[in-house]
């Protein structure tokens, strides 16, 4: 995520508009672009052949509906939302990441804090939706 695109960008823009959040997809990880550039960069002495797999996002299994209820807060806005969680989600296991790198520097919290602001302030979108809802693995 970052301030321009992401899971928490599509769910602030949604919740200060007023539209409706699926919550089918009811989890989801995250992590902050900068936090995941700096892991790449870090991930280049590791490469070798067969290549070893390690996922860079966030640890943490976030809840759909709490991010929203947190972005509507800080908003002023009551998020609307539609669908049910299902028992499922497409998710990331970031353990092997975590191990080898820490944890990200900047928390979910203050990501969602950044994003409320950059919302009231009318800040910048790519305008390239994440489909985060897709349950497919299509986005």
């Amino acid at each position: 995520t970052e301030l321009r695109y992401g899971i928490i960008h599509d769910l602030a823009w949604k919740v200060a508009g007023k539209e409706p959040i699926d919550l089918t997809m009811g989890h989801v990880n995250q992590i902050w672009q900068g936090d995941a550039n700096a892991f790449l960069a870090r991930c280049f002495p590791l490469c070798s052949s067969p290549a070893r797999i390690i996922n860079l996002g966030g640890a943490d299994v976030l809840a759909v509906r709490w991010l929203a209820e947190e972005l509507g807060r800080l908003l002023g806005e009551e998020p609307i939302f539609t669908g049910v969680e299902s028992s499922s989600a497409l998710l990331g296991d970031a353990t092997v990441g975590m191990e080898q790198f820490g944890v990200p520097k900047i928390s979910v919290e203050q990501i969602i804090h950044w994003m409320a602001h950059w919302v009231r302030l009318g800040g910048a979108s790519l305008g390239k939706p994440t489909k985060y809802e897709s349950r497919s693995g299509k986005f």
